[in-house]
């Protein structure tokens, strides 16, 4: 009788050495589970944000196809040359949003003098550095084509 009551205790005790791994093992997968789920999340409304821009793109160009048949800005390419990356994106999307109204326009009626003066000799402030953009080459077109480098401006001021 003793015997059947050793393995019977083994075997209690085998399952929940069993059941207290399967949690375990269940609680590891939730939160890793938990972070895919937290970048999948923030992936969605990014790519939402991006949707309602290009349907607002979309919608502004049908309202000008309908008014008229000529030839619209359909589509803006900024090109920024500047060494670090991160501030040359920074730069191309404040420079994406002063020429975003291009969009939707008739080509024969862009002013390129006046889409120079936008982004021409233009002073950005960012993490509290100041960058200057020079218009390289500008065409209007369908697809409206932006030339720019940016450059760093050294300030005289120490204290700036």
């Amino acid at each position: 009788m003793r015997l059947l009551y050793f393995s019977f205790k083994k075997l209690i005790r085998t399952i929940g050495i069993l059941l207290i791994g399967v949690l375990a093992g269940a609680v590891i997968s939730q939160i890793l589970q938990g972070r895919i789920i937290d970048e999948l999340y923030i992936e969605k409304k990014q790519l939402q944000t991006h949707v309602v821009e290009l349907q607002n793109t979309i919608d502004r160009l049908e309202d000008s196809q309908l008014k008229k048949q000529v030839l619209v800005v359909r589509e803006l390419e900024v090109f920024l040359e500047y060494d670090d990356e991160v501030i040359a994106l920074e730069l191309k999307g404040r420079i994406n949003e002063l020429l975003n109204n291009l969009i939707g326009e008739e080509v024969d009626s862009i002013n390129p003098n006046l889409v120079r003066n936008i982004v021409h000799n233009r002073t950005f402030v960012i993490e509290d550095r100041r960058y200057k953009s020079s218009l390289d080459m500008l065409i209007i077109a369908e697809t409206t084509k932006v030339y720019i480098h940016a450059e760093l401006v050294e300030t005289d001021d120490p204290e700036e």
